[in-house]
């Protein structure tokens, strides 16, 4: 009994997880491992005090 209960919830997992689309918003596509630490180290760069040109 237990395994026909485990096998009903598998199949309506499954219809669930093909009747849910695609997401929308792009910023829930993960990011690649590289670009990520790209741009980290791109936040993390100090800006040098230039003077002002007269």
């Amino acid at each position: 009994m237990l395994s026909a209960e485990s096998d009903e919830i598998k199949k309506a997992y499954k219809e669930l997880v093909n009747m849910t689309p695609a997401p929308m918003n792009t910023m829930l596509e993960k990011q690649p491992r590289n670009e990520a630490i790209k741009m980290i180290e791109h936040k993390g760069m100090v800006v040098a005090n230039i003077p002002p040109t007269a």
